[in-house]
């Protein structure tokens, strides 16, 4: 379901989707990556580096995280 959100712009909803997933899976790096992603399209991009930062953690080799973050931050000017 959350998937079907984040496609649809629902990022909200995803949000809260993608949050309960990581409730039972927290190390859930593509959950995680979503997440930031949609916290990024919400607006959010100390949250968005937050979730992509937890997503390269859990998985180092998670490439679509590093290229999101990567992304966040230049948008951020950091």
């Amino acid at each position: 379901m959350a998937n079907s959100y984040r496609s649809a712009g629902f990022y909200e909803e995803a949000i809260a989707e993608y949050s309960t997933v990581l409730t039972n899976h927290p190390n859930n790096a593509l959950a995680l990556c979503h997440l930031g992603d949609c916290w990024y399209q919400a607006g959010n991009s100390t949250k968005a580096t937050e979730y992509l930062s937890l997503a390269i953690e859990a998985d180092p080799k998670q490439t679509i995280a590093h290229v999101n973050l990567g992304v966040v931050l230049d948008n951020c000017n950091r």
